[in-house]
């Protein structure tokens, strides 16, 4: 399931915990900011 963060009411109140489908980034997409990732969905953090 997709959800965008722009249907919410208080999309600032959302923080990213993780990146997935890092596997098929573009090239330019630098993943600098410390977060967690997955190249897969599966392989991502355990969802609250």
């Amino acid at each position: 399931m997709h959800i965008l963060v722009g249907t919410f009411d208080d999309p600032a109140t959302l923080v990213p915990r993780a990146h997935v489908y890092v596997r098929d980034k573009l090239p330019w997409v630098h993943l600098g900011d410390g977060l967690k990732f997955a190249t897969t969905a599966a392989e991502g953090p355990p969802l609250p």
